[in-house]
């Protein structure tokens, strides 16, 4: 957690906290239509296998794209997948998909109402591991 973190948990509190994090996590992992945090289709060993390496013939190497915070999410969300699997499809598809949530929640196979509390304990999930994180920091 950085200084910016610990700034904006400490102005607007953990909620919108929480919120942002997973607002800029879905628009990380939903950008160019990749899936997986915006990594290629591709894994690096079978480019690595098929061309050399991650090297461009017009523009020389090529460095895979990284957003350290969303793929912090990326994997605090792959943890609750193991915990809870519905809780955490529901989280997915309800940042991830522009559907209505009656669509979201038929897609992840619930109800309308267990897909709304869903998604809450999901963000209260995210809140307890994102409070634990910011107790450790040292406080001015």
């Amino acid at each position: 957690m950085t200084p910016l973190d610990q700034y904006f948990i400490e102005r607007y509190g953990l909620n919108a906290y929480v919120e942002h994090r997973l607002s800029l996590w879905a628009e990380w992992y939903s950008q160019n239509d990749y899936q997986h945090l915006n990594y290629p289709r591709e894994s690096i060993e079978s480019r690595h296998l098929k061309n050399g390496g991650v090297v461009d013939a017009y523009h020389g190497p090529k460095t895979l794209p990284c957003n350290p915070s969303a793929e912090e999410v990326e994997s605090i969300i792959g943890i609750l997948m193991r915990a809870d699997e519905k809780i955490a499809k529901s989280l997915c598809y309800h940042y991830l998909n522009q559907n209505e949530q009656i669509a979201k929640a038929k897609a992840s196979g619930v109800s309308l109402a267990q897909f709304k509390m869903n998604v809450n304990y999901a963000r209260f999930w995210l809140k307890g591991w994102f409070h634990a994180k910011y107790d450790k920091l040292p406080k001015k």
